[in-house]
């Protein structure tokens, strides 16, 4: 109850001491037919030799292994082991994907977003692939993600005739089209703090910044070099907006420059262990929560939930959790949820992992209800004496 206590008086304190999470974390892109890793000083090594064209690339379930896609000829999706710099394997290959895979990241299942020329499709790490939605009104997808705000599918199509991004339900429904008429869509990432899409326009560089509730957008920077690519570095400072191809560009949120250096990021991008809290559905409404934050062995750490939103988030230092405060919150940092919300409050051990059970079964069917999660480690040596603070994660109920 120690524990539990520290940790909740923490999470509420405001404290005046300035603190940043460390600074500048590797990306992982592609360069031809190479998975690559790129410094935030611009040192570019190959990690492996990739068997035909790359495109996207995203950290896997494990926070470990990196996923690549194998775009031409026969679409695959691959397994990378970045610290022995070997394909591990390949995890589906072929049909229904069709003959490009242009873009995917994470879903709450523990499956990812697959954007595939006019087609939406998901796979789990066990090869199982399956269709959400294909043909009109999609044409040509590019960019996609899963939107913390409310868990629907965020994906840009860049023909000209369809032009913007649509928020699609993950049932296929298409929800809304939030229309660009200047440019295309290629690349998408999410700044978790406030849950505005960040919208890389291709070659042109532009950047921009989506509000989804008010269909509106503004410009990030126009500077931004190639930006096929795109990714939130929430690591350093403020958090970073990294876009580029043959140059890499680090912007902070405002479209201020803060480095540039030589990089290949040709598509996708990911930056190495970003995923510190994974979800994965092991059956309807029950939810393993598996929590990995390198550097942390042993310390305490709390996963809290909240039934109302990531925003506001609670200011820690200069920092935030990204939870609503409710009633909700306040039980489950406090041990009061058990037992539908177990393994949430513990120490990790030497590999620096836990898991917690968050399991709705026997309510039955949920349909509409969502939940938020994000964890924090803690360390007495800290302003406020938290450590790490994880990004928020988007959990939609069936």
């Amino acid at each position: 109850m120690r524990i539990r206590l520290s940790v909740l008086a923490a999470i509420l304190a405001i404290a005046g001491v300035g603190h940043a999470q460390p600074l500048g974390t590797d990306l992982f892109g592609t360069a031809g037919s190479n998975l690559v890793r790129i410094t935030p000083a611009g040192t570019v090594t190959t990690v492996v030799v990739g068997p035909g064209s790359l495109n996207m690339v995203a950290i896997a379930n494990d926070n470990h292994d990196v996923l690549i896609a194998q775009t031409r000829s026969n679409p695959s999706i691959l397994r990378v082991d970045p610290t022995t710099n070997t394909t591990t394997g390949t995890i589906a290959t072929g049909a229904p994907f069709q003959s490009e895979i242009d873009y995917f990241n994470p879903l709450h299942t523990g499956e990812f977003v697959v954007a595939s020329n006019n087609g939406l499709y998901a796979f789990d790490e066990s090869g199982t692939v399956r269709t959400i939605a294909v043909g009109a009104p999609f044409v040509n997808l590019q960019g996609v993600i899963q939107d913390v705000s409310d868990g629907t599918i965020a994906v840009g199509d860049i023909d000209s005739g369809t032009r913007g991004i649509y928020r699609v339900g993950l049932d296929g429904t298409v929800v809304t089209l939030i229309a660009q008429n200047s440019g295309a869509a290629f690349s998408l990432t999410q700044d978790h703090r406030d849950g505005r899409l960040i919208v890389g326009l291709g070659a042109g560089g532009t950047v921009l910044r989506v509000d989804q509730n008010a269909n509106t957008w503004t410009t990030v920077t126009t500077a931004g070099g190639n930006a096929n690519s795109i990714a939130f570095d929430r690591w350093s400072g403020s958090g970073e907006i990294v876009v580029g191809s043959t140059v890499t560009n680090r912007f902070d949120v405002n479209g201020t420059l803060v480095t540039s250096h030589p990089g290949v990021s040709r598509t996708g991008a990911c930056f190495e262990a970003e995923r510190n809290l994974v979800s994965i559905r092991t059956a309807i409404n029950r939810y393993a929560l598996s929590l990995n934050v390198p550097g942390q062995a042993g310390r305490s750490y709390v996963i809290g939930v909240s039934a109302t939103s990531f925003r506001p988030g609670i200011p820690v230092d200069s920092r935030a959790v990204q939870l609503a405060l409710d009633p909700v919150l306040i039980a489950s940092v406090n041990g009061a949820l058990a037992p539908f919300l177990t393994g949430n409050i513990g120490v990790l051990g030497a590999t620096e992992r836990a898991t917690a059970t968050l399991d709705l079964s026997s309510f039955g069917s949920l349909p509409g209800l969502r939940l938020w999660a994000a964890a924090v480690t803690v360390d007495p040596a800290a302003p406020s004496g938290i450590g790490v603070i994880t990004r928020p994660i988007i959990l939609v109920m069936e």
